[in-house]
């Protein structure tokens, strides 16, 4: 019995058609089908049963075919494990991080990084929906995120700091004196958002209000002229401005919850320097936010 014979029989019964499994493949149809009655005649039983344009499995083809998945899963983890252990001593450690988080990152992350675990940081600004995805296709080992009020099926994190939906403006707007501001209040304001502004743009829709949308931008020192010259206000967790004097940050009623986090790969196996990097930086969050 031979890998690829498991591997095209994986794949017919995925498609249900050997026409269609040979595409995805990007093999001949014959070579499918050769290789389908080689493993049958090796077997001694029949696989499939064949109609026209499609097949089925037969009741021992369900049977091979749940054994033969848990071999090609174990198979697919110890190829993945081994790729692991390959980079092991890999000497840089990729991180993403929102532009809207990165005027929080405090340099001593890679001070600590350096130091403690002799590794160097590439750290690469990107939208939080843009740094899941590179995640999610090993672009990058860990994240820096912002964490809702929801669950994120295919990642694990570890809060760094605990925090909430701000609504951020000029100290002498009308409501900067103000203890909480309503949502539903914001209808009539002149918003300026962080690129791409998926979360707060989807808690206006909750609420069907429609502001006054000014400018999308991930440019920083933007966002804070606009604020500071009285021409728009902002949505987003209080820190993110914590040091420019004019700029009043009132939290939003009902709470929306807007955490802080460090994020990995749910299930992957990270390089040990960066899995030593994820732990040290969740028990001590003062290292890499300011």
């Amino acid at each position: 019995m031979k890998l690829n014979q498991l591997y095209y029989f994986k794949t017919v019964c995925k498609y249900n058609n050997i026409t269609k499994a040979a595409e995805h493949l990007h093999v001949s149809q014959p070579a499918i089908t050769h290789a389908i009655r080689e493993l049958e005649r090796e077997l001694g039983i029949r696989l499939f049963k064949r109609t026209n344009k499609n097949v089925s499995l037969t009741q021992e083809g369900v049977l091979f075919f749940q054994k033969s998945s848990d071999i090609l899963s174990e198979l697919e983890s110890l190829v993945d494990e081994m790729r692991d252990l390959g980079e092991l001593h890999r000497a840089v450690i990729r991180v993403g991080v929102p532009p809207a988080i990165g005027t929080v990152i405090h340099p001593q992350m890679e001070i600590a990084a350096s130091q403690k675990f002799g590794i160097g940081l590439e750290i690469v600004e990107m939208s939080s929906e843009e740094a899941e995805f590179a995640l999610y296709n090993d672009e990058l080992d860990l994240i820096v995120l912002l964490v809702e009020d929801k669950f994120y099926p295919r990642l694990e994190y570890k809060v760094l700091k605990k925090s909430s939906l701000h609504f951020l403006t000029n100290k002498n707007h009308p409501l900067a004196s103000r203890k909480s501001i309503g949502i539903p209040e914001l209808q009539n304001e002149r918003i300026i958002l962080f690129y791409p502004g998926k979360i707060i743009e989807d808690i206006f829709h909750e609420y069907h209000i429609t502001p006054k949308y000014i400018l999308h931008s991930n440019q920083i020192l933007t966002i804070q002229r606009y604020i500071c010259s009285g021409l728009a206000s902002t949505l987003q967790f209080p820190e993110v401005f914590m040091h420019v004097g004019n700029i009043q940050r009132i939290p939003v009623t009902p709470y929306v919850r807007l955490d802080i986090a460090i994020g990995k790969k749910r299930g992957k196996r990270l390089p040990s320097a960066a899995f030593q990097l994820y732990h040290y930086l969740a028990e001590h969050p003062e290292v890499i936010l300011s």
